[in-house]
């Protein structure tokens, strides 16, 4: 693929990764906050196309087997607007069908968002990964009061179980876990419990959980990628071959990843952690620099984006046509982050994720198995189809 960022922004604004429901000092740790980072505008011919991270990470086989995520539904816990309109352009623009899109609002009753791009590129590209799942856009109403902001994200996750989401995407983040959010904690561990598996970014701050104005200098992820019952999703920086395939793929210097506050989940293990003690993240990575960023349709215009915002929703679509895979031979898949750590650790590692052993976050580096910037890595999307079905824990 030819890239053609005209005036990349080499420093991008606060106002573009940090919008303006940041309310919070560093002591408060409440900051919800989109992962979106947009690289340029009016930038189509810049950007990756569904077709160049379908090839890139495996999809295309699995879509060619017809695995389009028919009968899965995906849901996705959102903080802003999004116009229909933008979607139909995407998905018209890249011969896809029409997607089934359900928005819920909560907690419920008439209000409106401001549209941030979020929303847009988490749908647009969920469905560009799982073209016939089905998707559920759960809209949280209140990020300026914390209590009602947790109960409102608990009651998204209660409803995305009920609604039969097997895989959920969550593209935000706050400085960290406080008591008010152990409903959400509760909400998330009742999700794992049924194999229903949520993604979530792990910021855009590196090492650090969020701004340093809102989060303080500490190192640290943002929640919830912290949290024990997800699976949290870094970034790297991706080139391409003419053919599609991956040229080179090094950490993104701006992926969330380190030592976490909360306790190890009994599944992660892996001789490369920091501290056996606590969770650490991420666990997986995907494409999320800007500046080999995605195309997306927002307001009507083509941008360039990406951020670890990216990787959750594309993963949730990967993880659907994995599900809908399973289905095929009879099975019925454990939540994702045990099989995860299970293929990392066996000989089938090498086929089913792309090592990434350069780069860092500004603390922490790439390096050979799983680290605390990429995980175990990217996925080839067909391999990992195949190797959940042995894994022991499916």
């Amino acid at each position: 693929m030819n890239w053609r960022f005209t005036g990349l922004l080499a420093a991008l604004s606060t106002a573009l990764i940090f919008p303006s429901f940041a309310l919070g000092a560093p002591a408060d740790r409440f900051s919800p906050t989109p992962f979106i980072v947009f690289a340029s505008s009016n930038a189509r011919i810049g950007g990756y196309t569904p077709a160049d991270i379908d090839s890139a990470y495996g999809v295309t086989p699995l879509h060619q087997a017809g695995l389009t995520g028919r009968g899965q539904r995906i849901g996705l816990i959102e903080l802003d607007g999004v116009s229909v309109n933008d979607i139909t352009k995407f998905d018209r623009a890249y011969n896809l069908p029409a997607a089934s899109i359900r928005r819920i609002k909560v907690p419920g009753g008439s209000f409106s968002l401001k549209q941030q791009g979020e929303t847009a590129m988490d749908i647009e590209w969920a469905h560009a990964m799982a073209p016939d799942a089905a998707i559920d856009v759960y809209l949280l109403k209140d990020t300026a009061n914390e209590n009602t902001f947790w109960n409102e994200a608990a009651q998204a996750l209660h409803a995305a179980g009920a609604n039969g989401d097997g895989a959920v995407s969550i593209s935000w983040g706050v400085c960290g876990p406080a008591s008010s959010s152990s409903v959400t904690r509760s909400a998330l561990s009742n999700l794992a419990k049924r194999g229903i598996t949520v993604f979530v970014s792990s910021g855009d701050y590196g090492a650090l959980p969020g701004p340093r104005k809102d989060c303080g200098s500490s190192p640290d992820v943002a929640y919830p990628a912290s949290d024990p019952s997800v699976v949290a999703v870094g970034g790297t920086t991706l080139s391409l071959n003419p053919d599609g395939t991956i040229a080179n793929q090094s950490a993104w210097r701006l992926s969330g990843g380190g030592i976490t506050s909360l306790p190890r989940p009994i599944w992660q293990v892996t001789p490369g952690l920091l501290a056996q003690e606590f969770r650490n993240a991420p666990d997986v990575s995907f494409d999320g620099d800007p500046q080999s960023g995605v195309t997306v349709i927002y307001k009507g215009k083509w941008e360039v984006a990406a951020g670890t915002s990216l990787g959750a929703p594309c993963w949730a679509g990967i993880w659907s046509l994995v599900q809908q895979h399973a289905a095929q031979s009879g099975k019925t898949l454990a939540a994702a982050s045990p099989l995860v750590y299970s293929i990392g650790n066996s000989t089938a590692y090498a086929q089913v994720f792309d090592d990434i052993t350069t780069g860092s976050n500004g603390k922490y580096r790439a390096g050979i198995g799983w680290d605390a910037v990429t995980g175990w890595g990217t996925p080839d999307a067909s391999a990992l189809a195949t190797a959940v079905l042995a894994a022991p824990s499916s």
